[in-house]
């Protein structure tokens, strides 16, 4: 976790540029959110989603647990004259405990996949349960894993992304991953090199795991933690899944 922090924090000036989200997430789910009076948002980043959430009418808690990144967050919320109906707290998403319980709870941009254990999976889903009302939606989204390209990708190392900040430095961030389709895990090396004036200038390392999850796991999981699957959505345009989808959109609630 300490060396993940560091990684975080050290990028967060670049954060926006590396981590776009997915087209048509953020008007999915404030969509979810409209006519919801409190909205959790898991993995919150520096407010991509929040901040429009509250800017339809909806007050927003955000979780993330870089210090950094939620310093960003907090000031484009002033920008966006969103401060006064936004809270962030620093924390794990595996071990919250807010004294509040929201009318809906969303973990986006496959945030759900860094629970790599099924201890770490049950014990977050029990805690977001504790958190939702009685009549709350849970809603999060992952990737349907490609069994083709899992089977067939050469790991070699690529350019993730480019990107440049306020002051014309830039990042390149360079990743080699692997995949290990018994656990259904991929592992994510990246490399992230700062340049100033196209010398470099810092080098930071991170690896990465996520868990991978198949439609019925999820069913069986989110049942035994006490939710009940109210629907599975293959796009952000709120189409069912299908054979074609690369989304999976899970909304619950408890049961």
């Amino acid at each position: 976790m300490g060396e993940d922090l560091e990684f975080w924090n050290w990028i967060a000036p670049f954060y926006d540029s590396v981590y776009t989200g997915l087209e048509g997430d953020v008007e999915f789910y404030v969509s979810l959110s409209r006519d919801r009076d409190w909205v959790l948002d898991i993995g919150c980043g520096t407010g991509r989603i929040a901040i429009p959430v509250v800017k339809q009418g909806s007050k927003v808690v955000c979780l993330d647990f870089s210090r950094k990144i939620i310093q960003i967050a907090k000031s484009k919320a002033r920008v966006e004259s969103a401060d006064s109906q936004i809270g962030f707290v620093r924390c794990d998403m595996k071990k919250f405990r807010l004294n509040k319980r929201f009318d809906l709870i969303i973990v986006p941009y496959r945030t759900f996949l860094a629970l790599v254990s099924l201890e770490e999976q049950k014990r977050t889903l029990r805690n977001i349960r504790e958190h939702l009302t009685d009549e709350g939606l849970f809603v999060f989204n992952v990737f349907v894993p490609n069994l083709r390209l899992i089977a067939s990708y050469v790991p070699r190392w690529r350019l993730y992304r480019e990107c440049f900040d306020e002051k014309e430095e830039s990042l390149k961030i360079y990743e080699i991953r692997r995949y290990y389709p018994i656990d259904q895990i991929i592992e994510m090396r990246m490399k992230a090199i700062k340049y100033s004036e196209k010398k470099k200038t810092e080098q930071r390392d991170l690896t990465l795991k996520f868990r991978y999850f198949h439609r019925f796991e999820l069913v069986h999981l989110l049942e035994n933690c006490g939710f009940e699957v109210l629907e599975i959505l293959g796009d952000f345009e709120k189409n069912r899944l299908d054979e074609k989808s690369t989304e999976m959109i899970w909304i619950s609630k408890k049961h």
